[in-house]
């Protein structure tokens, strides 16, 4: 839900900063704006909470399948 609020939040400011906004000159200027602006650092800080998230979430699951190996191993050995 999160997520879903900061995408429309990025989409919505991109919208305004790159076509609606009337002080820009030209869309170099806009681009280049995006780059010095809060909202520019907070998309960046937004990729990069998602990568890491993601990057988590894969390690539970090779953890959590890792811990189910070990254990079929375990009660493989011990049935012996």
């Amino acid at each position: 839900m999160i997520r879903g609020i900061a995408f429309t939040f990025i989409g919505i400011w991109l919208f305004h900063v790159l076509y609606v906004d009337p002080t820009r000159g030209s869309l170099s200027l806009a681009v280049s704006r995006i780059y010095l602006s809060l909202g520019g650092l907070f998309i960046v800080l937004l990729f990069a909470f998602n990568v890491v998230a993601s990057s988590v979430r894969r390690l539970e699951k090779r953890l959590q399948r890792l811990e189910q190996t070990h254990t079929q191993s375990q009660n493989q050995a011990d049935a012996s």
